[in-house]
């Protein structure tokens, strides 16, 4: 039976946390509720051959971990196992979607599938709202002065940094109400057997660094046998922190 609250929906890509999300942040700032939702895509997880693939069980993780966060302000997170079509029209069945929020994606498979996406709420006169997150600058946004990219690094960098000291970095999620996350009963979730995947054995790095590994990163980051690195990648990759 569709639920008659007008929400606004916040998707879950490649931001898989709640602090310093800034998509996630305007919809909070939003007249109406707001319902989070991830989708575990076919389209994607049908070209992984292998089914203990890491990549796989630490969103997976990290999702269920979200979904935690979130029952905690009496909401919950959507998950679906479906593509992106097909969940968003579930999601047009089952609620009153007033708007759509999500960070952009810049990979060609994404920008298809967003626009796909786009072109479906815009059938129903839904927006769809897209915001830079996952980059600190975009493409189009470090230029040179006659508007085309650069092709010697160091002018670059300068210009860069140039923009970077300009930036107010001070806006988190932390300063908004969570009371705007829309009030409803824990959702289901899948196994990750569902998704047609196995655990595997692999310890995920923490997102948390060590002073001293800061301190310490120029003398030990290229000797294999020191712990030197920050082992943040794949926190990056997947947005677990900003």
């Amino acid at each position: 039976m569709p639920n008659n609250v007008e929400v606004s929906v916040f998707w879950f890509r490649r931001d898989l946390r709640l602090h310093d999300n800034t998509a996630l942040l305007h919809a909070l700032e939003g007249r109406y509720p707001v319902l989070p939702i991830f989708i575990f895509d076919p389209n994607v997880l049908l070209k992984l051959v292998d089914k203990k693939d890491a990549r796989v069980e630490f969103i997976y993780n990290q999702i269920l971990h979200l979904k935690k966060l979130l029952e905690a302000y009496g909401s919950t997170l959507k998950i679906y196992h479906k593509t992106p079509e097909e969940a968003f029209k579930k999601l047009l069945n089952n609620h009153k979607i007033k708007k759509v929020f999500a960070n952009r994606d810049y990979e060609p498979y994404a920008l298809s599938r967003d626009q796909k996406i786009a072109n479906l709420l815009m059938e129903q006169e839904i927006p769809f709202h897209h915001f830079k997150d996952h980059v600190i600058f975009e493409g189009h946004e470090i230029v040179k002065h006659d508007g085309t990219p650069f092709k010697v690094f160091t002018p670059y960098k300068r210009t860069w940094l140039a923009y970077f000291k300009e930036l107010d970095l001070s806006r988190t999620v932390e300063t908004l109400n969570y009371h705007k996350f829309l009030k409803t009963k824990p959702a289901n979730e899948p196994t990750l057997k569902s998704l047609g995947f196995e655990h595997t054995s692999i310890i995920f790095p923490s997102s948390e660094i060590k002073p001293n590994l800061i301190k310490e990163y120029d003398e030990k980051r290229d000797y294999p046998a020191a712990n030197g690195t920050s082992r943040l990648g794949i926190h990056f990759r997947f947005g677990t922190i900003s």
